[in-house]
């Protein structure tokens, strides 16, 4: 298979949209879970809670769609309980 088959595709403008689309969200989605595991560290000063989310984060992707909006809710209550952790400076 050559090299110019392989990126065939990408002639198309909205396969490179969507492609750019795919490649900004990835780094999104890194960046959250980069800033979110030290922001847990930085609160507890535990590096077991930070494991402890990340791999939270990775049971959540393997589930199947409907199991994955209960955690998109629960990360969505994670992060707004870390937030109001953040604010008040302490934890509990």
């Amino acid at each position: 298979m050559k090299t110019l088959q392989t990126f065939s595709a990408l002639k198309y403008p909205n396969d490179r949209l969507w492609f750019a689309g795919q490649l900004i969200s990835l780094f999104g989605t890194w960046m959250q879970i980069t800033a979110q595991s030290f922001l847990v560290f930085e609160l507890t000063h535990s590096p077991a809670w930070t494991v402890t989310i990340l791999g939270g984060d990775a049971a959540t992707n393997g589930l199947m769609h409907s199991a994955r909006r209960a955690g998109a809710v629960l990360g969505a209550l994670l992060i707004a309980s870390l937030g109001q952790f953040t604010f008040k400076g302490k934890l509990l």
